[in-house]
């Protein structure tokens, strides 16, 4: 007989009960992607052309983190001064740190800003299994998931017509390692789901992997309305409180809790498909942007200081990397598909 998987989704983390370890060692054995023409860092690509697996993508990322743990940045002022900063990324503790701290004050400084204060955490998944009942490639399935997102976001433009908002988006690890979304809204003024319910049609219309039925509003859609003890008085402003929205949204960065490395098995697959894909997984409109940011940049220099970046420094030595490639200047290579021969059912036929 056949074992078949369910393709069951639930709205948030995904999580799919009663697999075992042989489901789990089937998805890391996984090509990372298997679309033909897809690019991938070439770390994760084979010599043959063609993508390694997840679980070979995910010691890539490990090795990577591990060679850029010794990497510095240098910045040098006029007066010949100079400092060092850790040329960590979005994979390393300090920095995921770093980042939430900046979403919970772009949050809070947005909800001072607000006369009526409203919140909508709209979530967004998809099914993870391909035509024949297997796993997906997870960047294959990153890929198809975030297709709809201009559609997504054209959706709230439109919904929110003239109103004061912004939004903070993460996309984040489900349990399974594939990814799903989360959008939080924040719109000075009256909310309801009904204001929302065109975003998540439009994600259910231009995802390949998007269903209707794994999308009810009432689920995909969480509305609040912003009190006044919520918003902060000069106590709970002291004690970092808010929403509770940017912090659920904040708590999806990966390495959050401890280097990627050390992270939890989904988490670490996760990371592995943002770095091998290079896709973002922080995503803010133009209006939260500016609260995040606030006159600082991810490396702690403020854009108009006069420190300078100068390079980065590796056992001592000094080299000039553009600082565009601070990230690590990986070269995208298209990969060849693996084809369905190569992409059978996760269970053979059990007598």
């Amino acid at each position: 007989m056949n074992t078949a998987i369910s393709s069951n989704n639930v709205i948030g983390d995904g999580n799919i009960g009663g697999e075992d370890h042989r489901e789990r060692e089937w998805r890391s054995d996984r090509p990372i992607a298997n679309y033909d023409g897809a690019t991938l860092r070439e770390e994760c690509v084979n010599e043959d052309g063609k993508a390694k697996s997840w679980g070979k993508a995910v010691m890539e990322l490990k090795q990577y983190k591990q060679d850029k743990d010794d990497v510095k940045q240098v910045f040098k002022n006029k007066r010949g001064e100079s400092f060092t900063s850790s040329a960590s990324s979005r994979f390393h503790n300090d920095y995921a740190r770093r980042q939430y701290g900046r979403i919970l004050t772009a949050e809070e400084n947005i909800l001072e800003s607000y006369n009526n204060p409203h919140t909508a955490l709209i979530s967004l998944t998809g099914s993870p299994f391909n035509e024949i009942s297997g796993w997906r490639a997870p960047c294959d399935y990153l890929n198809d998931l975030l297709e709809s997102w201009g559609n997504v976001t054209g959706a709230l433009r439109r919904s929110m017509d003239d109103r004061r908002w912004s939004y903070v988006a993460v996309v984040g690890a489900s349990k399974n390692g594939y990814a799903h979304i989360h959008i939080g809204v924040y719109v000075d003024g009256s909310v309801s789901i009904d204001d929302f319910e065109n975003a998540i049609d439009a994600h259910c219309r231009n995802s390949p992997v998007a269903k209707k039925s794994h999308h009810p509003y009432e689920e995909a859609i969480k509305v609040k309305r912003v009190t006044e003890k919520a918003r902060g008085s000069e106590s709970t402003m002291e004690s970092g409180l808010s929403t509770g929205m940017g912090k659920y949204i904040a708590s999806h960065l990966p390495a959050l809790e401890e280097d990627i490395e050390d992270a939890e098995r989904h988490v670490r697959q996760h990371a592995a498909v943002l770095w091998a894909s290079e896709t973002r997984h922080l995503r803010m409109s133009k209006s939260f942007s500016h609260m995040y940011n606030n006159g600082d940049s991810s490396d702690g220099v403020s854009p108009d200081s006069d420190w300078e970046y100068i390079g980065v420094e590796i056992d001592g030595e000094v080299y000039d990397v553009e600082a565009d490639d601070r990230g690590g200047g990986s070269r995208m290579v298209e990969i060849e598909s693996r084809g369905y021969d190569e992409d059978p059912v996760p269970w053979a036929e059990v007598d």
